[in-house]
């Protein structure tokens, strides 16, 4: 029997296809939905002391992009050798969440869902955002909407106000530009992860005994997938990767497991489909995984 450590639970949505068993607990993707091996990846690149606290990531003119908990800066990595090749300055000290491209402008997002935005190669102040967004939440994943060429901004935390159910996690579409008016996009039902994830009346976290709130979804990061159009998000907290359509269906889900993913940060896309998903330093540096994509 494999160790607990190197689980990985897929679940495909709504024919729901579990590759979960109580007496072995090794996993293969056979989905459309995930083409990726998320037990193997093609590639780990640890990351220097500055990204320890990496929070965010995006895929942008041949980088990866990537932000540190504590600062306004946007550091550009090499996307096979994990190495810093430059750095471009928002804000000085400060929160910084998020980061995304519309392929003109880089965005950058707070917690408390303040967006900033910068063109690299222009001589320009940097621009806020003036979207009011719901009070609280902890917002952290950010990325651009192509299709409706909107930023989404997820929420990690409850929201306040009788309108948003505590447990749900929600992303917001926001104009990026004036007026800046944000809208719901998508409903992350904390009730209906916890549906799926159950077998013969057992909880499947009794039988990986992994320590994960699963029944807690904290997007730390989101990406959308430029082949298909679906929607990835990674929770820091539970280890989940959901993936949903544009309509707001849970598509596929997997929990991660503690060996490669000590704390899922950040998940991108380059355009060719591949998968690059980052993780903040715990027992082990900071790192960034590569996952070419199968088909």
């Amino acid at each position: 029997m494999r160790s607990s450590h190197n689980f990985l639970l897929c679940l495909f949505l709504p024919l729901f296809s579990s590759c979960i068993s109580a007496q072995n607990y090794s996993a293969e993707y056979i989905d459309e939905a995930i083409p990726f091996s998320l037990h193997q990846p093609s590639l780990q690149m640890n990351l220097p002391y500055a990204l320890a606290e990496i929070s965010g990531l995006e895929y942008f003119e041949g980088h990866l992009l990537a932000v540190q908990d504590e600062a306004g800066t946007i550091f550009y990595i090499h996307p096979q050798a994990g190495r810093i090749e430059k750095k471009l300055l928002l804000f000085g000290e400060g929160d910084a969440e998020g980061v995304a491209s519309n392929g003109e402008t880089l965005f950058l997002n707070t917690s408390d869902g303040l967006i900033f935005g910068k063109a690299p190669r222009v001589k320009e102040d940097v621009q806020l955002l003036g979207a009011s967004l719901p009070a609280g939440g902890d917002y952290e994943a950010l990325t651009w909407d192509k299709t409706a060429r909107t930023l989404l901004i997820a929420t990690k935390d409850n929201l306040k106000g009788d309108d948003y159910p505590g447990k749900n996690r929600y992303i917001f579409s926001v104009e990026a530009t004036a007026p800046f008016s944000h809208e719901l996009f998508l409903t992350i039902d904390y009730k209906l992860l916890k549906t799926y994830l159950q077998v013969d009346d057992k909880d499947i976290i009794h039988y990986a005994n992994l320590q994960a709130e699963y029944d807690k979804p904290k997007p730390s990061g989101l990406a959308i997938d430029p082949l298909t159009g679906l929607i990835y998000i990674v929770n820091d907290s539970g280890k989940m990767l959901l993936v949903y359509t544009r309509d707001g269906s849970l598509k596929a889900l997997a929990l991660l497991g503690d060996r490669l993913f000590a704390k899922p940060e950040g998940i991108a896309f380059d355009p060719e489909g591949n998968l690059y998903i980052s993780n903040e330093q715990k027992t082990s540096p900071a790192n960034i995984l590569f996952f070419k994509r199968q088909r």
